[in-house]
């Protein structure tokens, strides 16, 4: 998957804060090995766009370092069976950056031994030795390692294109991968090119508090939703944010001919911030800046810090001036 110009500024700019210098990225790792099998599965996506959400990094006492985290697109969870999605991550020293086929391999490979060791894994922080593995047919002996989870408010979403090193033309970020043979098989309704594997429906870690799907009136809902012409629409109503999703709706109905939408910018954070959350919605939120959220709510709140303050000091001298 190769992430778009305004997503590598993205995770540039947030592996900065975390204290990674001059961080480079160039693509999100599904699948680093160039099989017949694998190629079978993942031709028929290349050139669609997909979202990958970084929850977190591990980090080598040699330097090396590599993102974790879920791949996905409008079907559900992007993956191997067999192996986890990576993110490698150049830290713009050259002695950390794999200089060979095989050290790549072992730095892409370091989130399927990481997920593995679940001890590990379900940890924010931990740091040891990772076990040895077997990984395809690779043998890796133990390494020492530091794992770091980011908060799930706290993650961010990428946004690209599912390509092959072979077919991906970085110019123009374009994915040149030609089906004609694809097209030419579907119209003599040759059986040879079979669907692409079943995608695993998305998940997510922070759970809703409630099901919102299951209302007392669910069925009417139901029935509501069904009757939906707007597929953006249908998609968000199925997700966790569905009461979010129809405040501002509502909201974005009731403007009146000549209002700024600015008027429903407290139903869109609140969406925004909500859809942040569950990665059902990544490839929606894929490639926004939710840092900017962040910076609004602290001026908006150090704004009404200000406001209560100077109220109150103004109530407090009335009431000197009447006493």
């Amino acid at each position: 998957m190769f992430l778009k110009p305004e997503s590598k500024q993205l995770v540039e700019k947030f592996l900065k804060s975390k204290g990674i210098a001059n961080p480079h990225v160039d693509y999100v790792c599904v699948n680093g090995r160039a099989s017949k099998a694998s190629r079978y599965v993942f031709e028929p996506l290349y050139g669609e766009r997909a979202a990958f959400r970084l929850k977190g990094m591990i980090m080598l006492g040699d330097g090396r370092i590599v993102g974790v985290g879920r791949a996905s697109n409008m079907v559900g969870e992007l993956k191997d069976d067999e192996v986890e999605v990576s993110l490698p991550i150049h830290n713009g020293d050259v002695s950390t950056k794999p200089s060979d086929p095989h050290s790549l391999q072992e730095l892409q490979d370091l989130p399927t031994r990481l997920i593995r060791f679940s001890a590990a894994y379900e940890r924010p922080m931990w740091k040891g030795r990772l076990p040895s593995a077997s990984i395809d047919g690779r043998e890796y002996p133990a390494i020492k390692a530091t794992w770091v989870r980011f908060p799930v408010d706290h993650q961010i979403v990428l946004d690209g294109h599912l390509c092959s090193r072979t077919h991906f033309d970085s110019d123009n970020h374009a994915c040149t991968f030609d089906r004609t043979a694809e097209i030419v098989a579907s119209i003599l309704g040759n059986d040879s090119h079979e669907e692409p594997a079943q995608q695993t429906p998305p998940k997510s870690e922070t759970k809703p508090s409630e099901d919102v799907s299951q209302t007392e009136n669910g069925t009417e809902e139901d029935d509501e939703d069904a009757k939906e012409t707007c597929p953006v629409c249908r998609y968000l109503k199925k997700g966790p944010c569905k009461p979010e999703f129809l405040d501002w709706d509502t909201c974005m109905k009731s403007l009146q001919p000549g209002q700024e939408v600015t008027v429903c910018f407290d139903a869109t954070t609140k969406m925004m911030r909500c859809m942040r959350k569950f990665e059902y919605y990544d490839i929606m939120t894929a490639g926004t800046d939710f840092s900017r959220l962040d910076e609004a709510d602290a001026l908006r709140k150090q704004h009404e810090e200000s406001t209560a303050a100077n109220e109150g000091a103004t109530t407090e001298e009335h009431s000197k001036e009447q006493s």
